[in-house]
C-alpha cells in the first residue's frame, strides 16, 4: 500500500470521526446508537422473518397458525414475572440519574431473582395446559417446548433489560445479533425434524444460549437476590407498568382469538403471516422507544420537571413517524410481487397488507405517550385506556369478523390502533397539566 493511499485512508477515518461526533453532539448520542442498534436489529428481524416464513413452508397455513398461538401464550405466561423487570427498566436509570449506584445493583439482583422464579412457574403452567384449549390440531409435545421457549423468553428480556436500562445499547445490540444467528442455527433444523414442536424449542434454546453468552461475555456481575421485601418493592413498582403490558398484549392479539374461534387455524396462519412480515415496522420503532426510555427516566430522576421532558419526546414523535412511514411504504412495495411467488399458500393474506399497514402507522405512536405515562407513575390512566380499548376491539372485531372474515378483522384492528392513539394524546395532555401543577406550580396552569 502506498503513502498516498495510507494518507487517504487515515484522511477518510478523520473525516468519519469527525462527522460522527457532529451527529452525536446534536442528537445527545442517539444517532450512533440507533446505527449501532439498527444493525443488530436488523440481523436479528431477518433472521427471525427467515425462520418464520421458511416455517410457513414446512408447517402450511393451519400448523402456522398453531405455532403462533403457543407463541402468544407463551407471552401471555411470562407476564408472572409480576413487573419486576418492568420496575428494573424504570427503577434502574432513575437511580442512576440520582447517582445511586448501590440500589440499581440491588434492584438488578431481585429482578433477576424473580425472573428465574417466574420461568419456573410458567414452565410448569404451560406444560399442564389441555392442547386443545389452544387449538385442537395442537399435541403436548409443542408445549413441551413451550416450556423452553418461556425460560428462554425470560433469560433474553432480563438480559436486554439490564444493558439497556443502563443505556449499555451496545451490548444489547451483541445479545441481539447472537441471538439472530442461533436463532436459524436452532430453530430451522427442529421445525424439519418435528414440526411445530421443534421451531417452539428451537427458539427457546436459541434465547437460552444467546443469552447465556452474552452474560458470559460482558461479565455481567449481578447474582440473583430472594429477598421477599425486596421483590414486593418492586412489584409494587413494576405490576402497574406490567399490567399495562398486558393489556397491550391482549390489544395487539385479540385478532387471532376472533379469527380461530370465527374462521378457523388457516385464517390465524394467514393473518400471522401478514403480521410477522410487517413486525420490522414496530421493531425498528421499537429502537427509538429503547434508546429513549432511559432518557426520558433519567431525565425525570434528575429534575423532575415535565418541561425537560417535552424535547425528548418531540424527537421520538418527528423520528417515530418519519421511520413508520418510509418502511410502510417500502413494505407495501415489495410484499405483494414477493409474496405470490415465493408463498403461494400465503397469496390470499396480501388482500388485508395494506389495511394492516395504516394500523401500523398509528400504534408506534401510542408507545411514545405510554412511556411518558409509565416514568411518571400514572399507569392507572394508561391502562384504563387500554382496557376500553380491548373491549372496543371486540366490539368491533367479532361483527366484522362474522360479517367479512380476515378483511373485517384487519380493518377493526386498524380502526382500533387510530382510536387508541387518539385516546392516548388526550389522556397524556390531562395527565402532563397534572403533574405540571403538582412538580411545576407555575407551568402548570393555563393563562
Amino acid at each position: 500500500m502506498t503513502e498516498n493511499h495510507q494518507a487517504c485512508i487515515a484522511t477518510s477515518a478523520t473525516r468519519w470521526e469527525r462527522a460522527k461526533r457532529w451527529i452525536d453532539q446534536r442528537t445527545g448520542g442517539l444517532a450512533g446508537e440507533f446505527v449501532v442498534l439498527s444493525g443488530s436489529t436488523v440481523l436479528l428481524q431477518g433472521a427471525t422473518v427467515i425462520v418464520s416464513v421458511v416455517l410457513a413452508g414446512i408447517l402450511g397455513p393451519v400448523l402456522y397458525g398453531d405455532w403462533n398461538l403457543v407463541v402468544i401464550v407463551v407471552t401471555y405466561l411470562s407476564y408472572l414475572q409480576f413487573g419486576v423487570t418492568n420496575a428494573m427498566n424504570r427503577e434502574v436509570p432513575i437511580a442512576i440519574g440520582a447517582e445511586e449506584l448501590d440500589r440499581a445493583h440491588l434492584i438488578r439482583s431481585v429482578a433477576l431473582g424473580g425472573s428465574l422464579v417466574a420461568a419456573l412457574l410458567g414452565g410448569v403452567i404451560i406444560t399442564c395446559i389441555p392442547p386443545d384449549w389452544i387449538s385442537p390440531n395442537l399435541r403436548r409435545a409443542a408445549l413441551l417446548g413451550g416450556a423452553v421457549y418461556l425460560f428462554g423468553y425470560h433469560a433474553f428480556a432480563y438480559m436486554k433489560t439490564h444493558f439497556e436500562s443502563a443505556m449499555r445499547f451496545d451490548r444489547s445490540s451483541m445479545l441481539k445479533a447472537i441471538l439472530a444467528a442461533l436463532t436459524i442455527v436452532l430453530t430451522l433444523p427442529l421445525a424439519v425434524r418435528w414440526g411445530v414442536s421443534g421451531a417452539i424449542t428451537g427458539q427457546g434454546l436459541a434465547y437460552l444460549a444467546a443469552s447465556g453468552l452474552a452474560f458470559v461475555l460482558t461479565r455481567v456481575d449481578v447474582r440473583p437476590a430472594f429477598d421477599l421485601t425486596d421483590w414486593k418493592r418492586l412489584v409494587q413498582i413494576g405490576l402497574p407498568i406490567m399490567l399495562v403490558g398486558i393489556a397491550y398484549t391482549v390489544l395487539t392479539t385479540i385478532d387471532r382469538w376472533i379469527l380461530i374461534r370465527y374462521v378457523g387455524a388457516e385464517a390465524v396462519g394467514l393473518y400471522a403471516f401478514v403480521v410477522r412480515l410487517l413486525s420490522p415496522t414496530l421493531l425498528l420503532t421499537g429502537l427509538i422507544a429503547a434508546q429513549m426510555y432511559p432518557r426520558v427516566a433519567q431525565e425525570w430522576g434528575r429534575n423532575r420537571s415535565v418541561s425537560s421532558l417535552m424535547p425528548l419526546v418531540k424527537g421520538q414523535v418527528i423520528a417515530t413517524l418519519g421511520l413508520t412511514g418510509a418502511v410502510s411504504v417500502s413494505l407495501l412495495a415489495i410484499l405483494p410481487v414477493v409474496v405470490p411467488r415465493l408463498w403461494p399458500d400465503f397469496s390470499r393474506s396480501m388482500e388485508i397488507l395494506p389495511i394492516l399497514l395504516v394500523g401500523m402507522l398509528f400504534l408506534p405512536q401510542c408507545g411514545i405517550f405510554g412511556v411518558l405515562l409509565n416514568v411518571l407513575d400514572r399507569q392507572v390512566p394508561y391502562l384504563l385506556v387500554q382496557v376500553l380499548m380491548v373491549g372496543l376491539a371486540l366490539a368491533i372485531g367479532i361483527p366484522l369478523t362474522k360479517a367479512f372474515g380476515l378483511i373485517g378483522t384487519a380493518w377493526a384492528a386498524s380502526a382500533t390502533y387510530l382510536l387508541y392513539l387518539v385516546s392516548m394524546i388526550v389522556v397524556t395532555g390531562f395527565v402532563l397539566r397534572a403533574v405540571q401543577r403538582e412538580f411545576e406550580p407555575g407551568r402548570g396552569r393555563r393563562s
